[in-house]
């Protein structure tokens, strides 16, 4: 009990007397599907047409497969149910073939209702609206410089003149940046996760080597171009991604 009396008194410590970034990041620890709730949100705003996918007959319920017995260590036939149920806490798992759903089931206290961090899906989601803005004259090409469109970096470091937006799309940036998700409350990736203020990490950022040399995957590159998009079309990302992606395509 002393030993967790100790620590505790130093987590508040902490919590007092450091940054924003290290108390969020002692009070929700390691990375997790939960983290929604440390941030500020934005609603991504749906419009009057919504679209449904067919449903099936579900055949996937009953089916059996071989699958590796998780107990046992051997191939058992089991239903996806059985052969997943046990290995999870909270999991979603959704099928879908064409427009029809195959399969859906939600493990633990998680429903289709439950909200969850996206995490590196938003990469996928920020290289659209990047198609996007091309497409609609806001960026001009890949090849633009990323200065261009956010002039202070030309200040933070001489190489930023070198780093293009094609860069941030294929993962070159040359960003001396450590995609570790690790429990370190004072990394450049706490920072990153668990900062309110993206500019300033990324004009304290350094590169390691030079953009287009070698494939470095990272997260900074993704938030730096999500800068981009936003002072090239003069939208915040929440609202560009509303009317460009989740509207048209009748998400909910």
């Amino acid at each position: 009990m002393r030993i967790l009396r100790y620590i505790l008194s130093v987590a508040c410590v902490a919590m007092l007397t450091t940054s924003c970034v290290v108390s969020r990041a002692i009070l929700y620890g390691d990375a997790s599907v939960d983290d929604y709730r440390a941030f500020e949100q934005e609603n991504i705003a749906k419009g009057d047409y919504t679209f449904r996918f067919a449903e099936s007959e579900r055949m996937l319920d009953t089916m059996r497969f071989e699958w590796m017995h998780f107990g046992r260590g051997e191939m058992a036939q089991m239903t996806i149910d059985e052969a997943i149920a046990p290995s999870v806490d909270n999991a979603a798992i959704l099928i879908i073939h064409r427009d029809t759903i195959l399969y859906e089931r939600y493990f633990g206290e998680w429903s289709k209702c439950t909200q969850s961090q996206i995490f590196s899906v938003t990469k996928t989601i920020t290289a659209m609206l990047c198609g996007v803005a091309l497409t609609e004259g806001h960026i001009r090409s890949v090849e633009d410089r990323v200065t261009e469109y956010l002039p202070e970096l030309k200040q933070a470091d001489p190489m930023f003149g070198e780093l293009k937006i094609k860069h941030l799309l294929d993962m070159t940036a040359g960003l001396d940046f450590d995609e570790n998700y690790s429990f370190n409350p004072f990394s450049k990736m706490a920072k990153l996760y668990m900062g309110r203020n993206t500019m300033r990490i990324i004009e304290q950022t350094k590169f390691s080597h030079k953009p287009g040399e070698r494939y470095d995957y990272n997260s900074l590159t993704t938030a730096i171009l999500g800068v981009v998009i936003e002072r090239a079309t003069g939208m915040p990302y929440a609202e560009y991604l509303s009317s460009k992606i989740w509207q048209p395509l009748g998400m909910e």
